[in-house]
């Protein structure tokens, strides 16, 4: 399922992890490694169906966009949401979102986002090859 856009703007590295092993089970995302704060884009046009600005749960703060077709991208462990996006609220392809943090079971680790891509709404899939085939470092 192709991507419009990288999810995070700035410096950050990651690795194919999909699969690996973690306290909660095999990893079923791809975790993006970059500074506190960095921005975090919409990866594509669509509507934010859940999120939380609390540190609750595995995923902390954190954030679903659906797109037109139903595919949901989810971002994990954010230090922040933009102020202005709340449940419901359009947001259009590269429109920052939130920025990276290390919030839920990530607290007091490295500073990350986890992102999954769910088509359809359904079971996760490895999100690596959508993310390298708009990485602007790696094209």
């Amino acid at each position: 399922m192709p991507l419009k856009t990288f999810p995070v703007l700035g410096r950050y590295e990651y690795i194919d992890s999909w699969g690996a092993p973690r306290s909660q089970g095999a990893h079923e995302g791809t975790d993006i490694m970059a500074t506190r704060n960095t921005p975090l884009l919409a990866v594509a046009d669509g509507t934010v169906s859940r999120m939380s600005r609390s540190e609750s749960g595995l995923g902390g703060i954190r954030l679903w966009l659906t797109d037109a077709v139903g595919n949901a991208f989810y971002y994990a462990h954010m230090q922040f949401i933009a102020a202005g996006i709340e449940e419901g609220s359009t947001l259009r392809s590269g429109q920052i979102l939130g920025g990276v943090g290390n919030s839920g079971d990530a607290r007091g680790g490295p500073t990350h986002v986890h992102f999954e891509i769910h088509p359809r709404g359904g079971n996760a899939v490895n999100p690596f090859p959508a993310l390298t085939a708009v990485d602007p470092l790696r094209n």
